[in-house]
């Protein structure tokens, strides 16, 4: 049996090996450290760390933000970037990427515990909230049920993360491109088989009878529309 499977780890992608000792240094747990998003990718599926630390930059031509979509439909833990870069908006497409936070280098050791800390704590508080009321509608995460009074919709798995996803956005458009980075990662997915799950959805919601709705603004994207009266709104995490 390898170390990493006998205790609580975190994973590093970052190609300056310095960054996995303060990251050791700050959690007390071992940091698996990875250099290539490919790498990563290729043996993802033996890990399950408490957390994953992400470097934008990886060498001269790769981008470790290329790993976040994929990973976080692998892992349920938090992701965090940390990155010299001080343009801002890598920060905004690391977030809409999936990641759940960010640290700027130098790491400062404090910081970077308080903010592991914080996002863990969300995140087991999601999985806590596993049953949700979203407007009119109950909504139960780990069984993709929805529910008006006595009517029930049961939503397929990718229906479901749209449906959440959707949910996160608290109204804001989301474009197409971020619903499949969101819910498939690098997988293509056409406009017309996205289109074909955002239908099931409507129909789930109209045979339900709910007042929630899907709008579509074109050449723009799609959010959810929550009825606002007697309603309550929260945070939906895929399970």
């Amino acid at each position: 049996m390898e170390q990493h499977e006998r205790q609580r780890y975190t994973i590093t992608l970052d190609d300056d090996p310095t960054i996995r000792l303060i990251i050791e240094h700050a959690t007390g747990m071992i940091s698996l450290p990875f250099a290539s998003v490919g790498t990563l990718l290729a043996r993802a599926d033996r890990y399950s760390p408490v957390a994953l630390f992400v470097d934008i930059h990886l060498g001269v031509d790769s981008w470790g933000l290329d790993a976040i979509p994929t990973l976080r439909t692998k892992w349920s833990c938090p992701i965090i970037v940390i990155t010299a870069d001080a343009a801002s908006h890598l920060i905004g497409q690391a977030l809409s990427l999936g990641a759940h936070d960010f640290i700027r280098k130098p790491i400062q050791v404090p910081e970077l515990q308080a903010r592991l800390l914080a996002r863990i704590a969300e995140m087991s508080e999601r999985i806590q909230q596993s049953v949700l009321h979203i407007g009119d509608v109950v909504y139960t995460s780990k069984r993709r049920l929805l529910e008006l009074e006595d009517r029930k919709q049961f939503l397929a798995p990718y229906e479901a993360q749209i449906f959440e996803a959707l949910v996160e956005a608290k109204g804001i458009l989301m474009t197409k491109d971020e619903l499949r980075c969101k819910v498939w990662g690098d997988i293509k997915v056409s406009d017309s088989a996205l289109d074909k799950k955002i239908f099931t959805i409507r129909r789930a919601l109209r045979d339900l009878g709910s007042q929630m709705t899907i709008e579509t603004s074109y050449g723009k994207g799609l959010c959810l529309l929550v009825p606002r009266t007697g309603s309550r709104t929260g945070k939906v995490h895929a399970a």
